[in-house]
């Protein structure tokens, strides 16, 4: 099997809605500190940073949610902030690789 460098991995660019050339990040797949950085780009509050880092990733990552206006406890203004930019698209699976041994390999599109 061929081993595959992170760095050749993908960056989920999808489309905005918008201008054809604009793109949206998906923010599904960031760690916390990504997260952090997400949120001091669109202006956050240095003192609420952790806080909103943490309530984003519950919302990603425990609840699955697929949607900004689903974040009940998260303000309009930081949703409306967000989904301007970043998007919560799923990661799909762009290639699966499987060996005689049982491991398994996915060629993740972020």
């Amino acid at each position: 099997m061929n081993n595959i460098p992170m760095s050749d991995l993908p960056q989920n660019n999808l489309p905005a809605t918008g201008e054809p050339s604009e793109k949206k990040i998906s923010l599904r797949g960031l760690d916390m500190d990504g997260l952090k950085a997400t949120l001091a780009d669109i202006g956050i509050a240095e003192k609420q940073i952790k806080m909103r880092a943490q309530q984003l990733w519950s919302w990603i990552y425990t609840h699955g949610v697929q949607d900004f206006n689903a974040m009940p406890n998260i303000s309009k203004d930081i949703r409306a902030a967000l989904s301007e930019r970043y998007t919560l698209a799923p990661l799909t699976i762009k290639d699966a690789q499987h060996s005689n041994d049982g491991t398994r390999k996915w060629l993740i599109r972020l």
